[in-house]
């Protein structure tokens, strides 16, 4: 018997959420149970509560084509519950080139750690997305599955990001 035992599983999920998400993305590959407890909703939500008690500074910067006021090119977004307090200095600031979306032309959230993408094509067509800057993945999201009535679909399309604590799910609304 060489003595060594697995740690109680209370203590890898204690371990676990301390770790910065990219850590926890490389640790998915050590054992199948570790990938599947990393990939489920309640230990996703117990890792983005109990870091998000530290103050964070997220700063993206933002390809424009055309010629704009420099202070459009850089976007600065908090990933703290609130609006940054004034005298709080973050602990940690992340800057970072949206991947694969730098022709998306609004940026909504954060919610939960997620933005709300847009992009308006030539007439009115909209694709929307989902970014995580923390595990830096896109995802499209699929058209609404209802007609827009011809009186709306001329008007500017404003976008948001909401978390239904119902349904446990986000909520994208056209106001």
């Amino acid at each position: 018997m060489d003595g060594h035992r697995p740690l109680p599983e209370d203590v890898v999920v204690d371990i676990l959420l301390r770790l910065p998400v990219q850590s926890l993305l490389c640790f998915k590959c050590v054992r199948k149970h570790w990938c599947a407890l990393i990939k489920s909703p309640s230990f996703i939500e117990k890792h983005f509560h109990h870091n998000n008690n530290c103050a964070r500074l997220l700063v993206c910067n933002l390809k424009v084509a055309r010629e704009v006021h420099p202070i459009v090119k850089s976007v600065v977004f908090s990933l703290l519950p609130e609006e940054i307090v004034p005298g709080v200095t973050p602990e940690q600031k992340t800057i970072l080139q949206l991947p694969r979306i730098t022709d998306f032309t609004c940026v909504a959230g954060p919610v939960n750690g997620l933005f709300l993408v847009q992009k308006k094509f030539y007439g009115y067509d909209v694709c929307l997305g989902l970014w995580n800057p923390a595990t830096r993945e896109f995802r499209s999201l699929p058209p609404a599955p209802f007609e827009i009535e011809a009186f709306f679909s001329h008007h500017d399309h404003q976008f948001g990001l909401g978390f239904d604590l119902l349904t446990l799910d986000y909520k994208v609304l056209w106001i």
